[in-house]
């Protein structure tokens, strides 16, 4: 079986990362789609509320 390519180099995610924190940004989380794209969330605002149905259900389920 042939070894198929990496979809990203690690020095390619190094320098977007390093861009990211030089714009001043907080990096949260990042991440790596199975395509080598990357996605960085600096949201700056965290919400107590869960974020889909699953989560919220999961909630109500943990306070009781």
């Amino acid at each position: 079986m042939a070894k198929r390519p990496a979809p990203f180099k690690q020095a390619e995610l190094t320098r977007a990362a390093k861009g990211v924190k030089a714009a001043g940004l907080p990096m949260v989380r990042t991440l790596v789609l199975p395509d080598g794209t990357f996605i960085f969330d600096h949201r700056t605002e965290v919400t107590s509320e869960p974020a889909t149905p699953f989560d919220q259900w999961k909630a109500k389920r943990d306070t009781h």
